[in-house]
């Protein structure tokens, strides 16, 4: 029997793959010895997909990872796959096992930052800075940040902004100080952008009422820097105070789709639609609408039913990733 089977080698079908027990096994610990570049992309790809359909856990996708990606000397499959990561962080991992899991791939980037050179540094970084997700971990992007731990290279101001905004969402103590330096530091768009996605991400009962007011309302004076206030909105840490949004979403999400524009109305939907803690509840009021809706609003209907359906995975991936192996 071989250890690997792959029926798509040289991706030559529009073909989506599932491995075979055998050949996962083999995978975890040898994808990284696999030459062809091609095969490699199609069995990340396979490895993701199973995820999605689960016949692979979360867990162990990541697991996967920290063993073999460090190795992976192609930067497109790299970058792809660390993205993927951030994807199971946010989304398909149990809730119970979200921080612990996050953690560990955190300090696995880390490392990988300091033994590697050149872009693979950066990329590694990033995937540090998108999975941070408990306070020790963003305290220390923030000493990174500050120069106190050295990896290597000057973090670019895009990762500045992204720890700036983390600090402030975990509420760590002189968010606003930091906040004002990088403002100083970058007086473009980006930076106004930044500055209102952290001001939305502010875990303050007062400030997420105001950045909800203003988002219904007037807005922030463009519809890109509104966007950036709605994405900035909801993190996972904060599902007690971002608890009324819940229903408040579901309550305007039919008037903003009648009385705004399509990109205004698409991007609420896909930054505001509650979705971050995988609630069947969220999924049944989901279902309910649509079944309100009746066909009567098609451009709503559709992008509902499309965030659902995507819930409703996300639901069953995390409830799969919890099953014993």
């Amino acid at each position: 029997m071989p250890d690997l089977v792959f029926p798509n080698y040289g991706d030559h079908a529009y073909a989506k793959v599932s491995l075979d027990p055998a050949s996962v096994d083999f995978v975890r610990r040898n994808l990284d010895r696999v030459e062809d570049e091609l095969l490699r992309e199609l069995l990340w790809m396979s490895l993701w997909e199973m995820v999605r359909d689960r016949e692979l856990r979360s867990t162990d996708y990541l697991a996967i990872g920290r063993s073999e990606l460090p190795d992976e000397p192609d930067l497109d499959i790299l970058n792809t796959v660390l993205d993927r990561t951030a994807l199971v962080v946010s989304r398909y991992l149990p809730e119970s096992r979200r921080e612990a899991e996050s953690s560990v791939w955190f300090e696995a980037a880390l490392g990988n930052v300091a033994r590697t050179d050149g872009d693979r540094k950066i990329l590694w970084a990033r995937s540090a800075i998108n999975v941070a997700s408990i306070d020790a971990d963003v305290a220390r992007l923030v000493a990174l940040a500050d120069g106190v731990e050295d990896i290597g290279f000057t973090l670019d101001q895009e990762m500045r902004w992204a720890i700036a905004v983390k600090a402030v969402a975990f509420d760590l103590p002189d968010g606003d100080a930091r906040l004002a330096a990088e403002a100083e530091r970058d007086r473009s768009d980006r930076g106004r952008r930044a500055l209102l996605k952290a001001e939305a991400a502010r875990p303050s009962a007062a400030a997420k009422e105001e950045v909800w007011s203003k988002i219904h309302g007037d807005g922030y004076g463009s519809f890109h820097l509104t966007r950036a206030a709605m994405q900035g909105f909801f993190w996972p840490q904060q599902d007690a105070l971002l608890e009324p949004y819940v229903g408040r979403f579901f309550d305007r999400v039919r008037d903003v789709f009648e009385t705004r524009d399509h990109p205004f109305a698409r991007s609420y939907l896909l930054a505001l639609y509650p979705a971050h803690r995988a609630d069947p509840g969220v999924l049944e009021r989901s279902q309910r609408l649509l079944s309100e809706l009746n066909g009567s609003m098609p451009t709503l209907s559709r992008q509902l039913a499309e965030v659902a359906d995507d819930l409703d995975r996300q639901i069953k991936v995390r409830a799969f990733a919890e099953t014993d192996g």
